[in-house]
């Protein structure tokens, strides 16, 4: 029984997700998502010291930190998806039809200073970011400190 309370904790971050999720969909600033995730997640780690005896709170201040804290990292559950590229790199690998889609298309690159592919593009920057090795970049591309700075300040890039 006693994991049982253990999985209370991530199932508060997926539900404050969704939550956050209803709020971006709604047309409310997003600014209200933190607190919409904070909140839900109050709200849920005391109904769960109630209605799991297992759960890992046994007071309400308590069980209202772990509601508030699994609600907040669903925050930076989307915000780590949505910084390091994670999302377009399993939306491009995880599917052949995209992957080709990817090395189809082409944008300008200032640090090579000619039009690259998409995936190429892609590449570069989960390397500039420090998520993939430098053997990763693509020909003609090297990992400089001044390289890295142009691919990360670039207008599309995710801040």
């Amino acid at each position: 029984m006693e994991l049982l309370g253990f999985t209370a904790v991530p199932a508060i971050t997926v539900i404050c997700y969704l939550l956050g999720e209803a709020v971006k969909d709604s047309g409310l600033d997003n600014k209200y998502i933190p607190l919409t995730c904070g909140l839900g997640g109050l709200v849920l780690g005391i109904a769960a010291m109630y209605i799991m005896p297992s759960f890992p709170g046994t007071d309400l201040l308590t069980s209202a930190a772990i509601g508030v804290v699994s609600g907040l990292a669903a925050t930076g559950v989307h915000q780590t998806i949505r910084s390091c590229h994670c999302g377009q790199l399993l939306f491009v690998y995880g599917d052949e039809e995209r992957r080709r889609t990817m090395e189809n298309r082409k944008c300008w690159c200032p640090v090579t200073g000619r039009e690259i592919t998409a995936l190429d593009c892609l590449d570069a920057a989960l390397v500039y970011e420090g998520i993939s090795p430098p053997a990763e970049l693509p020909v003609g591309m090297e990992d400089t400190k001044q390289n890295r700075e142009i691919c990360m300040n670039r207008p599309n890039h995710p801040q």
